[in-house]
Parts: C-alpha cells; sequence; structure tokens
C-alpha cells in the first residue's frame, strides 16, 4: 500500500491507500524525466504507470502543453483515452468522489472552457482531440501517423502509448523536436522535454517498431540509487508532515499545539533541503523498466496465466506474458 495525496473540495490534503505492484512502486519512486516501461500484458501500465505520470505532470506544469500519442487517433479514442478516464474516475475517500471528476477537474473535446478553469498558455487547435485539465494544462491528442498536427508547437511532455506500433523515426523527426516548453521556470520542472512510454515487447520479427529498447543503455545506475534514496526521505518526510496536520486540526491544548509546531520543523527542514536536489536529480535521469505480466500476478491469479499458456502459441506467450524478445 501506497498514501497518494488527492485534492479535495476544501484544497486540503487527504491520503488514500492505493494499491499497486513491485514494478508501479518502483517507477513512482523513481519517477524520472525520461520513464520507458515495457511491461507485457496484464502488467497495469495505464492505471499504475501513465495516469499517475499525467496527473503529476498535468499540476507540475499547469498551463502547458503536453502530447498523447498513439498510431492512430481511432486507437486514442476507442482504446487508450478511455482506460485513462477510468483510472481517473476511480472511487476515493470511501466512495465520496471520484479522483479525478469530469467538468470539475478536466474535461474532454470541448471548446467551451468552464469558468473555474484556468486558461492554458496555448489556445485550443483542435478541441475534439483535447484533454484540459482545471490548472490550465492542456493535452493533445497527437497520431503518429499524421504528427503534424504538432508542426509549430512547443510542448513540454510526450505520453507515448503502445510504442511498438508506433514508428520511431516519425516520433524523433517530427515529435520530439517539439518538446521545447515555454518560460524559464517551466524548464526547472522534471518532467520538462520528458518522455513518458510504455508497451509490450516488440515483435520484430512481425514488423513491430523495438525503436525504444535503445533508452535502455542510457541508464544511470548510480544515479537512479541515489534518486530512488532521496525520493523514499521526502516520502517519509511529506506523510509526517501530513500526520502532525492531521493532529494540528485535532488538538485543543495550546502545550501540546507547541509540541506539534516543534516536531513539524524537522520534516519541514528535510523537505526544503531535499526536495530541489531531487528535482534536479531527476531532471536528468532516464530510466527503463522490463517486466512480465507475472510482476501482477497477485491481482491476474494462475487461471490468467493458465489460460493465456494454452490459447496463445509459445512464441507469443514468451513475448507478451513473459517479456522475452524475439528478433528477427
Amino acid at each position: 500500500m501506497k498514501p497518494v495525496p488527492t485534492p479535495i473540495e476544501n484544497n486540503e490534503t487527504t491520503w488514500e491507500e492505493y494499491y499497486m505492484n513491485s514494478m508501479q512502486i518502483l517507477l513512482n519512486v523513481i519517477d524520472p524525466n525520461v520513464l520507458i516501461a515495457e511491461i507485457a500484458r496484464a502488467g497495469g501500465k495505464t492505471e499504475g504507470i501513465m495516469t499517475p505520470r499525467i496527473i503529476k505532470v498535468a499540476d507540475a506544469m499547469p498551463g502547458e502543453l503536453g502530447f498523447l500519442v498513439h498510431k492512430t487517433y481511432i486507437a486514442l479514442m476507442t482504446n487508450v483515452w478511455p482506460n485513462i478516464a477510468a483510472s481517473f474516475a476511480q472511487p476515493i475517500q470511501n466512495g465520496r468522489r471520484s479522483m479525478l471528476e469530469y467538468g470539475i477537474d478536466f474535461i474532454v473535446g470541448e471548446s467551451k472552457i468552464p469558468g473555474h478553469f484556468k486558461r492554458p498558455r496555448y489556445s485550443i487547435s483542435y478541441p475534439k482531440h483535447s484533454i484540459l485539465f482545471r490548472d490550465g494544462f492542456h493535452l493533445q491528442l497527437v497520431s503518429s501517423d499524421q504528427p503534424e498536427s504538432v508542426a509549430g508547437r512547443s510542448g513540454v511532455h510526450a505520453f507515448i502509448e503502445e510504442m511498438k506500433h508506433n514508428k520511431g523515426e516519425k516520433l524523433k523527426s517530427r515529435l520530439f523536436p517539439s518538446l521545447r516548453g515555454s518560460s524559464a521556470k517551466i524548464r526547472e520542472c522534471r518532467y520538462y522535454q520528458g518522455i513518458t512510454g510504455v508497451s509490450d515487447t516488440a515483435r520484430v520479427d512481425l514488423g513491430e517498431d523495438n525503436w525504444f529498447e535503445e533508452y535502455e543503455k542510457f541508464i544511470n545506475k548510480d544515479l537512479i540509487e541515489e534518486i530512488i534514496t532521496v525520493s523514499l526521505h521526502v516520502n517519509a518526510a511529506l506523510y509526517e508532515t501530513y500526520k502532525i496536520e492531521q493532529l494540528f486540526r485535532q488538538e485543543k491544548n495550546p502545550v501540546a499545539i507547541e509540541k506539534l509546531r516543534l516536531a513539524q520543523e524537522k520534516p519541514k527542514r528535510q523537505l526544503q533541503l531535499w526536495m530541489p536536489r531531487l528535482n534536479d536529480m531527476s531532471r536528468n535521469a532516464t530510466f527503463y523498466m522490463r517486466a512480465s505480466s507475472f510482476v501482477n500476478k497477485d491481482i491476474l491469479g494462475p487461471k490468467f496465466f493458465k489460460t493465456q499458456l494454452e490459447s496463445l502459441d509459445i512464441e507469443e506467450f514468451l513475448t507478451a506474458i513473459c517479456a522475452i524478445r524475439k528478433k528477427q
């Protein structure tokens, strides 16, 4: 279980118990600038990787433009976005509300922006293919087969679904050059000019593109280990600060309140010291994760693997379930 901060109506912070498998926990702890995840079928790519990253990037760079990319608009609208929207709609606060609520926290495909939404920095050129968050962060749906839609645009982060179905050459020559952002303040963000990509293992022998595998060699292991260490300390300090704030609201005794105020100083100093350093390290980090479906075995259960073994030929089972690469 991992505590996850979630916004509520009175702008305070609450914490929810949120299940993640070991792969999802590791990726959310590291949370680098470039995150490439080669995860087998049913490994939890959307709800455990893509959705949290979209929320974090939107929160970190309000008013900016990001890209949600797949090979075709049809796949984006009928497969990718519905899965992300379902993750946004998961209940919190004992079912009293959704994690993000449509019309309150985000809108999709609408030209009229609600009054309580912050206006995005750039005008929305394609309302039909746009997701807008209430802080003004604008996520444009992009077909990698038609990358002309990003020509002249200045995005800050790219989210790429099913990387194996996208031609790497088109992404590198058309999409990635559009990740150039705007202000100097935005350039300090850990997600600026970053990439979040998820995919099954590519079958090169079937014509799928394994362009993303090259990012595996860009990992700086020493840097990643430092990020994990600092991130865990930061997470502990955040949680300690939250617990003390909760006690503040309940306490009436002046002496006890003063003790809580003193106790709050230590985690605050830790956050002031380590948050800027963690941001700086993460801004320069690339991490590549490769995992089989077995990483999610506690949720899937043994019957899933039995069914897959019976229905798939051995080559497809090794690739789709075990994440074992088959070269041409």
